[in-house]
C-alpha cells in the first residue's frame, strides 16, 4: 500500500480505532490512562488462582455495555428535551 503508515502507541489516539486490540484488552493494559480502565481495576478484584485476563475481559464487556447504555440515556433525554 502506498501512502499508509502506522506506529505503535500505548494510549488511545483520535482515529486510532481502525486497527487496535479489543477495547476490553485496551482497558486492562492501559488502565492507568483511562477512567474506565481504572474503574475496571478498582471495582473488580480478579479471583486468586484464576484466569485474570478472562475475568477482567468479561467484566470489561459489562462495564463497556453499561457505560454505552448510560450515554444513550443521556442523549435520548437531551433530544427529548429539545
Amino acid at each position: 500500500l502506498n501512502g499508509v503508515w502506522a506506529h505503535p502507541t500505548f494510549v488511545p489516539e483520535v482515529g486510532g480505532l481502525v486497527v487496535r486490540m479489543p477495547l476490553e484488552i485496551e482497558l486492562q493494559r492501559n488502565y492507568e490512562y483511562s477512567l474506565l480502565g481504572k474503574q475496571l481495576r478498582n471495582d473488580n478484584i480478579p479471583p486468586t488462582g484464576g484466569d485474570n485476563v478472562t475475568f477482567l475481559y468479561r467484566k470489561a464487556q459489562v462495564l463497556i455495555a453499561d457505560t454505552m447504555n448510560s450515554i444513550m440515556e443521556i442523549v435520548t433525554k437531551a433530544q427529548a428535551a429539545k
